[in-house]
């Protein structure tokens, strides 16, 4: 099968790129740099440079490549959390390919009869409450502040995905990833402010995360390639409040204990953010990529993927 790789080089890329070769796919990666192309060519697949900012040369490309099968993992996130001009420029411009490009992408697979598009979301964009959240609740674009934006990118993202003529489209709302190159990997920016103390547990810590090993959800991308159409929450199977997991880590870095704030005091500009992660978020479950999909996660708790 001929399959191309939006993000190829990227987190998710650099996990789904080796599975579609060793299952004997065809495949076409999309990067901004000569030198990370000479690295998908050094693996096995075939590369395209291109910047995902330019509309026309990023059309071109999925025109030129002629997929059955578009996987999308564009992301532009800086690895540091501690530089605030930089992460903020990193999670506005990949607001901006999850709303703009993927639309780009979209229409340019539809004029060369691009059979499917796979595209990447998140399971935690979920309005807070009660109750755990499945694929039919519907990503809560009403946040506050630039998060409502980044939801909204993301509802724009799956909508040109999904309701595309012609197109199978398969939406994978992917959990708090874990794994090498990662936030939440061993040398990950939320690991990393653990370890400094500067990661506090907001309004009780009772943020419910759902994770997800990278190479887990790179086993759900390929699975995707050939399951039913539709949205998937990709996430473990044991959510786990931030204040438990948060403690577990600081723990076993030995680092001090984690400071405790209210929530009002985050709820300013990109901090409502990280109160909703800590303090607020729901719990999703992967019944229905089990169920569907066949998929199941290897490292199924957060446990394994974050104390090892």
């Amino acid at each position: 099968m001929r399959v191309l790789v939006a993000g190829a080089t990227g987190v998710m890329g650099r996990a789904v790129v080796p599975l579609l070769l060793e299952a004997g796919h065809q495949v076409t990666g999309l990067t901004r740099t000569p030198a990370k192309a000479d690295n998908l060519r050094g693996i096995g697949a075939e590369a395209t440079v291109v910047n995902a900012f330019d509309h026309a040369a990023l059309g071109a490309a999925i025109v030129d490549a002629a997929p059955e099968v578009v996987v999308c993992q564009l992301t532009a996130l800086s690895p540091s959390l501690l530089r605030p001009v930089r992460a903020l420029r990193g999670f506005a411009q990949t607001d901006r390919l999850r709303a703009v490009a993927t639309g780009v992408i979209v229409g340019a697979a539809q004029r060369v009869g691009t059979r499917r598009v796979i595209a990447q979301s998140v399971a935690f964009a979920y309005k807070p409450g009660p109750g755990i959240r499945t694929e039919s609740d519907p990503l809560w674009i009403h946040a506050p502040g630039s998060q409502g934006r980044t939801h909204r990118a993301l509802a724009a993202l799956e909508d040109s995905v999904l309701s595309a003529a012609d197109i199978e489209g398969v939406v994978l709302r992917y959990g708090a990833l874990t794994g090498p190159g990662t936030y939440y990997g061993p040398d990950g920016a939320f690991i990393d402010l653990i370890r400094r103390r500067l990661l506090p547990l907001v309004d009780g810590g009772h943020g419910l995360y759902g994770f997800v090993d990278v190479t887990d959800a790179a086993g759900a991308t390929v699975a995707a390639l050939t399951g039913p159409p539709g949205v998937y929450n990709i996430v473990d199977d044991e959510p786990v409040e931030a204040r438990t997991w948060i403690a577990a880590v600081a723990d076993r870095l030995g680092a001090r204990t984690p400071l405790r704030l209210p929530g009002w005091l985050l709820r300013v500009g990109p901090a409502t953010t990280l109160a909703y992660l800590l303090g607020h978020q729901p719990a999703a479950t992967n019944a229905l990529a089990r169920d569907v999909l066949h998929w199941a996660p290897k490292l199924p708790t957060w446990r394994e993927q974050l104390l090892g």
